[in-house]
C-alpha cells in the first residue's frame, strides 16, 4: 500500500522494481541540491554587504565625505551624496560583470544590508539552507514595517518555525499577520494616516500611450475594479452591438469602460466616505478564530479577527458595508489565523 501511494503519476512505477528507492534517492539528491543552492545565494548576500562595505572605502580618508579629491567641506548633504555616488561606482562594477543593470545591483545591495542588520535570524536559516529566497524575500518583505527590534525578532520567530516547512505562497498570509501584530499602532489609525496620500498619475509611454494610475483606499480601489469587471463581462455576454460578437479582451474591456464612465459621467455629490461606499456591493468575510468564540482574548493579545478579499480598512468599513448590504456578510471560523 505504501508503494502504490509513494508512486501513484509514476508510468510503470509498479513494473519497475526498485523504483520507490530510487524516487527516495533522487528527491533527497533535489532537497540537497536547494540547499546549497539557498547558501550559495546567503553567501551572495554576505558578498554584497561586503560591496557596501568597500564602497565607503571610496570615500575620502580625511572624513570630508568626497569621492576623490575636493571634499564636501563637512556638509551633510554632500557626504550622503559622496556615499551614494561611492555605492553607485561599485554597483555599476558588479553590474559590467554580471551583466545585469546597475539599478538592479544597487537594489540588491540594499536589500542584502537590511537583510543583515535587521533579520539576523532569518540570515542565518538561510545561510544553513533552511529555507529559499522566496521565503526570504516574503520574511523581509512584510517585515520591513517593523521598526521595534524585539518585536521583530518575535516576528521572525513566528514566520521563521513555518517558513521552514512551508511554501513561501502560504507563508506570506501568516507574515502578513505577524507583522500587523507588532504595529505598535492600530490598522484604523494608519489607515486614515495612508488615505492622506491617495492621488492620481498619468506617466507618458512609447507608442502614443499613456498610464493612467491611482492610490485609494483598498476598498474603494475593488469596488472601482470589481464594478469594471461586472461590466466587462455583461459587454462578454451581449456583444458589442446587434448580433456583433465582443472580440475584445476583458482587459481591453475594462480599459474601455473606465474612459467611458470617466469622459461621459458626470460627480454625482457622491465624493465623501459615506457617498462613495454606497456605490458597492459588499462581499464582507470576517475571519474569527474558534478561540476567540469561546471566550475573550487574554490581556494583551490584541484583535483577533481579520477581514479577506480586498484588503478591508478596518472593522467601521467592514460594518458600514454589511449595515448597507446585510446579505453579504460571511462568517469564518478556523482554529487560528486566517484560512488558506
Amino acid at each position: 500500500m505504501e508503494a502504490e501511494s509513494s508512486t501513484r503519476g509514476v508510468p510503470g512505477a509498479r513494473q519497475v522494481p526498485g523504483v520507490v528507492g530510487a524516487l527516495d534517492a533522487l528527491t533527497a539528491a533535489i532537497v540537497a541540491a536547494d540547499r546549497g543552492i539557498a547558501q550559495l545565494q546567503a553567501g551572495r548576500e554576505l558578498l554584497l554587504v561586503m560591496a557596501v562595505e568597500l564602497s565607503h572605502g571610496l570615500i575620502d580618508d580625511d572624513g570630508d565625505g568626497a569621492v576623490g579629491p575636493g571634499g564636501a567641506g563637512g556638509d551633510p548633504f554632500g557626504e550622503a551624496r559622496a556615499v551614494e555616488l561611492a555605492e553607485r561606482s561599485v554597483a555599476a562594477e558588479i553590474a559590467t560583470a554580471t551583466r545585469t543593470s546597475d539599478r538592479s545591483v544597487q537594489h540588491q545591495m540594499g536589500a542584502a544590508v537590511e537583510l543583515v542588520e535587521r533579520f539576523p535570524a532569518t540570515l542565518q536559516a538561510f545561510t544553513e539552507g533552511r529555507i529559499s529566497a522566496a521565503h526570504v524575500r516574503v520574511i523581509r518583505d512584510a517585515g520591513t514595517v517593523i521598526e521595534d527590534p524585539a518585536a521583530r525578532a518575535r516576528y521572525e520567530a513566528a514566520v521563521l518555525a513555518v517558513a521552514e516547512v512551508q511554501a513561501p505562497g502560504r507563508v506570506r498570509r501568516l507574515a502578513a499577520r505577524e507583522a500587523e501584530k507588532a504595529q505598535p499602532e492600530p490598522l484604523i489609525v494608519r489607515h486614515e494616516r495612508a488615505c492622506q496620500e491617495r492621488r492620481v498619475w498619468l506617466n507618458p509611454l512609447p507608442d502614443g500611450m499613456a498610464e493612467l494610475g491611482a492610490v485609494l483606499p483598498a476598498t474603494l480601489a475593488h469596488g472601482v475594479f470589481g464594478r469594471l469587471t461586472s461590466l466587462a463581462k455583461v459587454r462578454e455576454e451581449t456583444g458589442s452591438g446587434a448580433d456583433t460578437a465582443e472580440s475584445r479582451t476583458r482587459d481591453q474591456l475594462r480599459a474601455d469602460l473606465l474612459t467611458d464612465l470617466l469622459l461621459h459621467g458626470a460627480p454625482t455629490d457622491h465624493d465623501t466616505p459615506d457617498g462613495l461606499l454606497a456605490g458597492i456591493v459588499a462581499r464582507v468575510e470576517v475571519t474569527v478564530p474558534v478561540l476567540t468564540l469561546i471566550g475573550p482574548p487574554a490581556a494583551g493579545a490584541g484583535q483577533s479577527e481579520s477581514l479577506r478579499g480586498a484588503g478591508l480598512d478596518g472593522a467601521p468599513v467592514a460594518a458600514e458595508l454589511n449595515g448597507r448590504h446585510p446579505r453579504g456578510c460571511q462568517m469564518v471560523c478556523v482554529r487560528g489565523g486566517a484560512p488558506d
